[in-house]
């Protein structure tokens, strides 16, 4: 591999957020690891070198190890796929895994890349557990309606909201919901408000979205947090209205108000007998 080509990918796996691995494919032996994987699984370098993922117990289901070597055998990538693995404190965490196959000095290399999905799943756990609730309200609400989870990452969307912002739920589901704002100050404002907003139940908000046409609008947003049973926020829910109509009278009727205190009205003149 080329310096620059080498320099560009250590770059990439020192910064990535991802927890990103590389292992011997026939026995698993970890070769190298990122700051991705330490901040997803808590296992430093010291931890993992010269262990196998199967020795580090890891893996929550040890076949599905086999179920990935047999699928890189086949087709030398995997994209996505959904793993239960187990971190350094004992907890369970839920991956998607994109791998592939190197060959580095004539040895098979697996490289992986993980995005933690853990709280995804845990919001997506809550509301099966609430679904007759949660659906009711859900489906049933003329507002557009959206769900996330604590990284504003699209779970779910009403008819509503599809109505609204012209997009299906499997155009948007999975992406982040910057994708929904006129610009990305738009998007940092509203962060801030969940921010700010944290310990408050639920709290209303104007900002200015786009739709999938390209028409800007502005929506009047009540956002709500999403708890599980420890009440630890594992999501918001966003409701948006658009208020378009709603400016544009109240704009009427200052600049009408305007008028009248510019020119007062002649009372005096004004009455009919």
């Amino acid at each position: 591999m080329p310096d620059k080509k080498k320099d560009l990918f250590r770059q990439a796996f020192e910064t990535s957020p991802d927890a990103i691995n590389l292992n011997r494919l026939d026995d698993g032996l970890y070769l190298n690891i990122n700051a991705g994987f330490t901040k997803m699984t808590g296992y430093t370098n010291k931890d993992v070198m010269g262990k196998t993922s199967l020795e580090l117990g890891i893996w929550k289901h040890p076949e599905d190890r086999q179920h990935l070597v047999h699928a890189l055998n086949k087709t030398g990538s995997v994209q996505n796929r959904e793993f239960a693995y187990v971190g350094k404190n004992g907890k369970t965490l839920i991956g998607l895994m994109s791998a592939r196959i190197l060959e580095i000095n004539h040895e098979k290399i697996i490289l992986s890349i993980t995005k933690d999905v853990t709280h995804r799943k845990l919001l997506e756990k809550a509301l099966r557990e609430k679904e007759a609730h949660y659906r009711l309200s859900f489906d049933s609400n003329r507002d557009a309606t959206l769900l996330t989870d604590t990284d504003r990452n699209i779970i779910n969307c009403n008819r509503s909201f599809t109505k609204l912002f012209g997009y299906t739920l499997d155009q948007i589901k999975g992406r982040k919901t910057c994708h929904l704002y006129d610009d990305q100050e738009q998007y940092r404002q509203m962060g801030e408000e969940l921010k700010k907003n944290i310990d408050q139940p639920d709290f209303v908000y104007t900002i200015q979205y786009k739709k999938k046409s390209g028409t800007v609008f502005p929506g009047e947003t009540t956002a709500f947090f999403l708890q599980d049973d420890k009440q630890k926020i594992i999501g918001f829910i966003g409701i948006i209205k658009d208020v378009s109509a709603r400016q544009q009278a109240e704009k009427a009727l200052q600049m009408a108000g305007d008028e009248l205190e510019k020119k007062p009205l002649n009372c005096k003149n004004s009455i009919q007998h």
